[in-house]
C-alpha cells in the first residue's frame, strides 16, 4: 500500500483488535470470527434479508460497492444482546466509509493467485473540506482468470459526504456502483443416473464467449442522526438495485462419465431488473440511573421492492462434452416480455433494554408487520398470485453475571426472511416464494478469562421452511428445517 506520508491513511484497520467477539467483524480488508457477511449459522443474512447499514434497517439486493462500506459487523448470539430487532439467524451491520478530522489518501495495488488470478487495486480517500463538512470514496478495478476458466472484470466506485453542524448530529449522503462486464458463464453439471463425471480439467474455459454476465449494482441513501424532544432520531433511506444487462444459465444435462453432454441448453435473457427502496424511522430515549439503565426504542421500518424476471429464450445447443471447449455461433434469440414481482412491506415495532452494569440485562422487542407479495405473470394463462402476511414478530434475551467474568445468557427471536429464487433448473426458474417464518432459541455462557480474553460456549436451534426441488422439479417447500448445533468461541 503507497500513501502520502505526511497523512493519515489505513494503516490503523484491523479486524482483531477492533473485534470485542469471535462472531464476525470485518475492517476494510481485514477479517475475523466464524461468520462473514454470506455466512451466518449456515444462511446468508443478504439473501434472507437481514442487513442493517449504520444500525438501520436496509433491504439489500446484492452486492454493495467496497468503496464506500469500510466493514461490517455479525450480530449473533451473545453479540446480539443489547441490539435492537435481532434476527433468528443473525445479522449483518455494514459501516460506511466516512471522512474523519485527518485527510488521508491510500492505493493499493495486488495480485490473486488463488480462486481468481489477475491483478487488482484501489484508490481511497477521505478529505475534511471544513470543520463540519467532508467527503471520502474510492475506485477500484479487479481483472480475474477464474481457476474454472473464464475472466470477470469488476470495477467499484463510490462517494460519501457526511455533515456534521453539531455534537450528535450527522448527516451521510452517499452512493456506490459495482459494474461487471465480461463475467462469462459457467456451465452446471447434471450427471445422469448415480455416475460421476470426469475430473475437470484446472482452468479449462467451457463457457460460450458470447454468454456473458453484464450487470450494473447500485447502491445509494441518506441517514440522519440527531437530538430531538429529549431522545435521538435516527432514519434512513436507501436505494439498492440490480441492472442485469444480459444473463445467461448454461445447463448441461446427462452428463456421463465419459463426459458426453446428452443435452446442453443456455437460457438467455436481458434487461432484468431488482430494485428496492427501504429504509427506516426510530426514536431512542435512554435513561441512566444509579444502577440499572434503561433504553426504549420505536420504530418504524419498510420497503418497496419490483423484480423484471423471465421472458427469455431457450438455446438448445444439442450434445456436448465437458472434456474440450465446443465453441458455437450465437443463435438469433429475442427477449419476450417480463414478468413482475412487487414486494410491499411496513413494520413497526417497540424495543426496550435494561442493563444493570456487571449484574444483569433484558433485552426485549416487539414488531408487527404487513407483507404483502404480488406476482404479474406475463404469460396470461398463468394464474398471478397475492401473498399477504401479517406476523408478530418478537424476541427476549437477558444475561445474568453469575461470578467475577462469568455470566451466562437465554433468548429467543421469532422474525420473517426472504427464501431463495428458483435455481435456473426448475420449471419456475427465478420465481420467488414468499416470505419464511422463521425462529431460534439460544443460551450460552460468556467467561472473561483476561480483560482481552473471552471464553464463549453456546447452543442455539433454529426453525426454518425448507425449499428445494420436486420431482417434477419444481421449487417449493418441502417441509421444515430444523437446524441446531452448539458452538465454543
Amino acid at each position: 500500500m503507497l500513501a502520502t506520508p505526511a497523512l493519515a491513511q489505513r494503516a490503523g484497520e484491523n479486524a482483531a483488535t477492533q473485534s470485542s467477539d469471535a462472531f464476525g467483524r470485518s475492517v476494510g480488508s481485514e477479517r475475523t470470527g466464524l461468520y462473514n457477511n454470506e455466512d451466518v449459522r449456515g444462511f446468508n443474512p443478504v439473501d434472507a434479508g437481514n442487513v442493517r447499514l449504520e444500525g438501520l434497517y436496509f433491504d439489500q439486493v446484492e452486492r454493495i460497492s467496497s468503496r464506500i462500506i469500510d466493514g461490517n459487523t455479525i450480530r449473533v448470539g451473545a453479540a446480539a444482546l443489547r441490539y435492537p430487532f435481532p434476527a433468528p439467524t443473525g445479522l449483518v451491520d455494514y459501516n460506511l466509509t466516512q471522512p474523519g478530522k485527518d485527510a488521508s489518501y491510500s492505493f493499493n495495488a495486488e495480485y490473486s493467485s488463488t480462486s481468481s488470478i489477475g491483478p487488482g487495486g484501489s484508490f481511497e480517500f477521505k478529505q475534511p473540506l471544513s470543520d463540519t463538512f467532508g467527503i471520502s470514496g474510492g475506485v477500484g478495478f479487479r481483472n480475474a482468470t477464474r481457476y474454472e476458466g473464464g475472466h470477470s472484470r469488476f470495477r467499484p466506485l463510490g462517494l460519501t459526504a457526511a455533515w456534521r453542524p453539531q455534537q450528535g448530529t450527522e448527516v451521510l449522503l452517499f452512493g456506490g456502483l459495482f459494474i461487471y462486464r465480461t463475467d462469462e458463464l459457467r456451465p452446471f453439471y447434471y450427471p445422469v443416473g448415480t455416475e460421476p463425471p470426469p475430473k475437470a480439467e484446472r482452468g479449462l474455459d467451457l463457457s460460450q464467449p458470447w454468454a456473458s454476465r453484464s450487470q450494473d449494482l447500485w447502491t445509494s441513501g441518506a441517514i440522519v442522526k440527531t437530538p430531538l424532544l429529549g431522545a435521538k432520531l435516527e432514519a434512513g433511506l436507501f436505494y439498492s438495485a440490480k441492472d442485469q444487462h444480459s444473463v445467461y444459465a448454461d445447463l448441461m444435462r446427462g452428463v456421463a462419465a465419459d463426459g458426453s453432454v446428452a443435452n446442453r441448453r443456455i437460457i438467455a435473457e436481458r434487461d432484468n431488473y431488482d430494485g428496492s427502496w427501504s429504509g427506516e424511522v426510530r426514536l431512542v430515549k435512554e435513561w441512566i440511573g444509579s444502577t440499572v439503565n434503561h433504553r426504549l426504542i420505536a420504530s418504524v421500518r419498510g420497503r418497496s421492492r419490483n423484480r423484471d424476471f423471465g421472458g427469455g429464450s431457450v438455446l438448445a445447443l444439442g450434445p456436448s462434452t465437458i472434456l474440450a471447449r465446443d465453441l458455437r455461433a450465437e443463435p438469433v434469440w429475442t427477449q419476450g416480455a417480463k414478468n413482475r414481482d412487487e414486494v410491499r412491506q411496513i413494520t413497526g415495532g417497540v424495543s426496550w433494554s435494561m442493563v444493570s452494569p456487571q449484574r444483569f440485562s433484558l433485552d426485549v422487542g416487539v414488531s408487527k408487520s404487513r407483507y404483502r407479495k404480488a406476482l404479474d405473470f406475463a404469460d396470461p394463462a398463468l394464474a398471478d398470485p397475492i401473498t399477504r402476511d401479517n406476523p408478530l414478530l418478537l424476541n427476549v434475551a437477558g444475561s445474568v453475571h453469575v461470578a467475577r467474568g462469568l455470566s451466562v445468557y437465554a433468548g429467543y427471536t421469532r422474525g420473517q426472511e426472504e427464501a431463495l429464487v428458483a435455481p435456473d433448473i426448475a420449471t419456475n426458474r427465478s420465481e420467488a416464494p414468499p416470505a419464511l417464518r422463521t425462529s431460534q432459541v439460544e443460551a450460552g455462557a460468556r467467561w472473561a478469562v483476561t480483560p482481552r480474553l473471552t471464553f464463549i460456549a453456546g447452543a442455539f436451534s433454529i426453525k426454518k421452511p425448507y425449499y428445494n426441488l420436486d420431482p417434477a422439479l419444481r421449487y417449493r417447500q418441502l417441509g421444515e428445517l430444523p437446524t441446531g448445533a452448539s458452538k465454543c468461541r
